[in-house]
């Protein structure tokens, strides 16, 4: 795709297809318990899903590769086009393409996520409790990007600046405009668990209902 699209949409494709490829799985393994004979026909469906289910784990893995390759190899961030600079906002996306690509046990390379947290060192303040665009600063939703991308390579309850980055979010709070942010601390909210998402999610989820458009 041209212009500042680019791989967002890859993202978020790559996204669609790796978790595709976990659902399809799952369905095929609870059709194998639930009947032990099977017709002619069922034994047909069941070659046919198994085949289609390759196709899609093959296609979901060029797609990561893809991402992989359009890493920017000075930087390790990502951006509206592949190797060229990197920013927050698209590299979120990216990493959530990739942990995607982790849980359906696609390959990943060990040093594109490398890479990726060197990005992210880049663009943090107090040591990696906030993150900014292009550069360090504190900005309510590329944090939120940042904190969850951190949490998908691997910080988990044990790093005191995820706790800081949680109390920052947590303090904050949901926006009433800013739905970038929302879907980001959302679930940095709901993978910290514990008081702070029983709160967010109180007023998260009661905004979200008042707020659609009936």
């Amino acid at each position: 795709a041209e212009g500042n699209t680019g791989m967002y949409i890859q993202g978020l494709a790559t996204m669609a297809l790796c978790e595709a490829v976990v659902m399809s799985e799952m369905a095929l393994k609870q059709r194998s318990r639930s009947r032990t004979k099977t017709k002619k026909s069922e034994r047909v469906d069941r070659k046919v899903a198994t085949s289609s289910l390759k196709r899609l784990r093959a296609a979901s893995q060029m797609a990561l590769n893809f991402i992989m390759q359009a890493q920017d190899p000075a930087n390790g961030g990502w951006r509206y086009q592949p190797r060229k600079g990197g920013d927050t906002s698209v590299l979120g996306w990216q990493v959530m393409a990739l942990k995607s690509g982790q849980m359906a046990k696609m390959q990943i390379l060990p040093e594109t996520i490398r890479k990726a947290s060197y990005y992210l060192d880049s663009v943090q303040i107090d040591g990696g409790a906030a993150y900014g665009y292009t550069g360090p600063q504190r900005k309510a939703s590329t944090s939120a990007v940042g904190l969850l991308s951190r949490m998908y390579i691997g910080w988990g309850r044990k790093e005191a600046a995820l706790e800081a980055g949680v109390k920052y979010l947590a303090a904050t709070g949901p926006s009433r405009n800013d739905m970038y942010y929302n879907y980001y601390a959302t679930q940095v909210l709901h993978h910290w668990g514990g008081e702070e998402w029983q709160n967010w999610n109180k007023v998260m989820r009661e905004q979200l209902v008042k707020s659609q458009r009936r």
